[in-house]
């Protein structure tokens, strides 16, 4: 009610034009003591840039010197008498409470006029009822047109929860669709069967996804030894953004890299990636508009040596000869009884338009049984976390993330998973996850 100031100047001026005696004037205080409706001596001044000043700004006026009575009482009386230049005058300050509103109104009178005629005690009273019921009525229209506020808001807010449910029904069956083009976990189990994959989406979709496929024999008859020479393809990648947008960008890289091997039979990492900018490029530029959105990538490769100098058939060898190809995400690797990360660095730059483009160096090396080969985005080590020294946290960064995968490379692949999403979780704390993250891990 208070904020319509055409209401507030029509208490104001009913307070001024109410006649409690020849000298007296009646006002309304609000609890913070406000002044809501002015006295009779505020007739000649600007009533807008009056009302709502505190009342301890009326200085020199009935009601203030009333008001300072009244604070020296030792108990609240609602009918006492004060002293105003130099004459004795009496108050009447009675609360009143419309729901959880408490308001004040007062009555200020010179004693004489009270000898002259006793017909102002009945004015007062009179003027003191109008008073009240012009207040009352000021007060039930406010909280009327507020009822009907509060109803147009619930409708308001039932629309948007009802608006909000089929937006978060759309991302879950997005969410599907999207899961849909992972490669299934049997695949990946028959293909690599010591192995684990660690897929933390920030949102319900996600810009983060892992890719596999095989070349050269059956994915169903693709074994832990690589039988009948198969070409064992697998990546871990990140795309521009997460959740919806970066879901977006994640399908077309998706689609990249299948049409790469499948399509232009291509099994070479740094060849794959080569193509796949090319392909996600050409998608791109059908837009009107400039698009910046890529993917960073590690793209790993294994293939069993056919047969080694000695006559050693592929089956009975332990050599594999391991390809990668990186777009700012790197391969590290454990050998086996090592206590050292051996990195092999990516070329710094995305699968995407970029300014300084050149093609994607391949790198070979073999790897052995009992080597361990980890690929990633970069969502773990941009974790906020692990501390109460800073607000949020701060970063896990890539040295605790090497740290975290030597103290768990003795354990079977499912375990270090366990492992490792624990320290995340416990790193992250309280605080918000501020990107996707996937983590893929595999024991030759």
């Amino acid at each position: 009610m208070i904020g319509f100031d055409l209401m507030l100047l029509d208490i104001s001026k009913k307070t001024i034009e109410s006649n409690v005696s020849k000298n007296g004037s009646s006002f309304i205080l609000n609890k913070e003591m406000k002044v809501l409706g002015l006295p009779a001596e505020m007739k000649d001044r600007d009533l807008k840039a009056e009302v709502l000043k505190p009342v301890s700004e009326f200085s020199g006026t009935p009601m203030h010197s009333a008001y300072e009575a009244w604070k020296q009482l030792e108990q609240r009386e609602y009918y006492f008498p004060f002293e105003h230049n130099g004459e004795d005058w009496w108050c009447v300050f009675q609360p009143y409470y419309i729901g959880n509103q408490v308001f004040y109104i007062g009555i200020v009178a010179p004693e004489k006029d009270f000898l002259e005629s006793i017909k102002g005690t009945r004015r007062m009273i009179i003027a003191s009822m109008l008073i009240l019921v012009l207040f009352l009525g000021f007060v039930a229209l406010a909280n009327r047109r507020k009822r009907k506020m509060n109803l147009v808001l619930v409708e308001q807010k039932l629309m948007i929860e009802e608006k909000s449910k089929e937006i978060t029904d759309s991302i879950k069956y997005a969410s599907q669709i999207q899961k849909a083009i992972f490669p299934p976990s049997e695949m990946i189990k028959n293909a690599l069967p010591d192995s684990f994959i660690l897929y933390k989406p920030k949102d319900i979709v996600a810009g983060d996804f892992y890719w596999m496929e095989t070349v050269g024999s059956s994915k169903d008859q693709v074994d832990s030894s690589q039988s009948k020479y198969g070409t064992i393809l697998f990546a871990a990648a990140d795309c521009t953004g997460h959740g919806v947008p970066g879901a977006m960008v994640s399908v077309m890289c998706n689609n990249g890299l299948n049409r790469s091997v499948r399509e232009f039979g291509l099994k070479d990492p740094g060849q794959i990636l080569d193509k796949t900018r090319e392909l996600v490029i050409g998608e791109f530029d059908k837009s009107n508009r400039e698009v910046k959105d890529g993917m960073d990538i590690a793209l790993v490769s294994i293939e069993q040596e056919q047969e080694q100098e000695d006559g050693v058939s592929a089956k009975q060898s332990s050599c594999f000869k391991l390809k990668y190809a990186g777009a700012n995400n790197p391969l590290w690797i454990i050998r086996k009884d090592s206590d050292v990360i051996e990195e092999i660095k990516a070329d710094k730059q995305p699968v995407g338009n970029y300014r300084a483009e050149h093609p994607f160096t391949t790198h070979e090396l073999n790897v052995f049984n009992g080597d361990q080969i980890y690929i990633f985005s970069d969502g773990y080590a941009d974790q906020f976390g692990g501390t109460t020294n800073h607000p949020g946290g701060k970063k896990f960064k890539v040295s605790n993330l090497k740290k975290l995968f030597l103290s768990v490379k003795d354990l079977p692949m499912e375990e270090q998973k366990t492992k490792i999403n624990q320290a995340f979780e416990a790193w992250r704390g309280d605080n918000e996850q501020v990107d996707d993250v996937v983590v893929f891990g595999v024991r030759i």
